[in-house]
């Protein structure tokens, strides 16, 4: 089969997990390409935008409704033009807008189906347009559960769905919908280490991943060392915001994106996972292939990937808490030797295996792709 990977991210777990898949269904036979937006070009976002706002302000008037094809035409214009990323084994393609970009590579690479993930609501109702008038099968994939939100107010379902989570599937079946369970590729061989296990590794000091409760938790744990390791892009107000304040503490480091995520995970002895809202996020998985225990906020989807191999801590628990949950993995020796074991076990079990994924994926498109092949 042919598939077209659309994603509105390029950095972060998502991309690298679309990547992932999209190597290991490559080398399962099948001919995939990747199209991702580029995440850094805010000025082309930020353009779009103003014409998306001003096309729906057009629409609700009569006089203004006369201007609509033209306001349209420029608006898919906008960000239209993909450059090729080298690397990977597949065509790799990346535009400030994927959505404008799309018709195009369509043409190229002539997809028997499309999955998209991480994008935002116009550009999937636009994508699901185009392959509904080419009679091209899609596949949402919802990892994150802000995903739920295309399918509803009004209704655009694709012909699949599926989630990465159990969690964002049981939103997604609240709602009406059908709902298959395909975790997050994450190949693990590119990410073990044999660790030091000296500091505690927080991975993307962003609000949404918890950031003010990473700072509290290493302000009152000041003899242990953190790492807080950039993954999303920082704006440049931001990092001196961290750098400040991981100054002022002076137990906290401030790292730079990791092309090798390995050098992310070598100084951990534990993974500290505080993502405010319901994921299930690789760097679990990540971690725990390297035997590196996880302490993590108790949301939806975290224990799904955390299992044994780690401590869950209720959202609302006190600080308190968490300076336990963090000091128990360097003071209580048995503790953590029991959750290494565990962590290690969990990261290697056959579900989480890359080939299996691919397995669970082909498995849950091979009827899209086959009354596509027939039509």
């Amino acid at each position: 089969m042919r598939v077209l990977f659309v994603s509105g991210v390029s950095v972060g777990g998502a991309a690298r997990s679309t990547y992932e898949l999209a190597a290991v269904l490559e080398r399962r036979g099948h001919a995939v390409a990747t199209l991702m937006k580029i995440d850094e070009d805010e000025a082309t976002t930020e353009r779009h935008k103003r014409a998306l706002n001003a096309t729906v302000r057009a629409g609700r008037h009569p006089i203004g409704r006369a201007a609509l094809p033209v306001l349209e035409r420029y608006r898919r214009s906008i960000g239209r033009r993909r450059s090729e990323v080298d690397g990977h084994p597949f065509p790799a393609w990346r535009a400030a807008q994927p959505e404008n970009a799309f018709c195009d590579v369509v043409a190229e690479f002539r997809p028997d189906l499309v999955v998209v993930n991480s994008i935002e609501r116009p550009a999937w109702r636009m994508i699901r347009s185009e392959c509904a008038r080419r009679t091209i099968p899609t596949v949402l994939y919802l990892r994150e559960a802000s995903g739920v939100r295309h399918l509803v107010d009004p209704p655009a379902p694709p012909d699949l769905l599926i989630a990465n989570a159990e969690a964002h599937a049981i939103e997604a079946r609240d709602v009406g919908f059908a709902c298959t369970v395909v975790p997050s590729v994450v190949d693990t061989t590119r990410c073990i280490v044999t660790p030091t296990r000296e500091r505690v590794v927080f991975v993307n000091p962003v609000p949404v991943y918890g950031v003010d409760l990473a700072f509290a938790i290493a302000q009152a744990c000041p003899d242990i060392g953190f790492d807080f390791v950039e993954s999303w892009p920082l704006s440049d107000d931001d990092r001196r915001t961290l750098t400040t304040r991981c100054s002022e503490l002076g137990n906290v480091a401030l790292i730079p994106f990791q092309q090798d995520v390995r050098d992310v995970y070598r100084p951990a002895r534990v993974l500290l996972m505080l993502c405010t809202v319901p994921s299930r996020p690789r760097v679990v998985l990540e971690a725990q292939a390297s035997g590196i225990p996880v302490v993590a906020v108790d949301r939806p989807g975290h224990g799904e990937v955390v299992g044994p191999g780690g401590v869950l801590v209720a959202p609302d628990a006190a600080l308190a808490s968490w300076v336990d949950a963090i000091r128990a993995m360097f003071d209580d020796t048995r503790h953590y030797e029991g959750l290494v074991g565990a962590a290690t076990a969990h990261a290697v079990r056959h579900d989480a295996l890359p080939d299996a994924v691919a397995d669970a994926f082909e498995h849950a498109v091979a009827g899209l792709v086959t009354t596509r092949v027939d039509r």
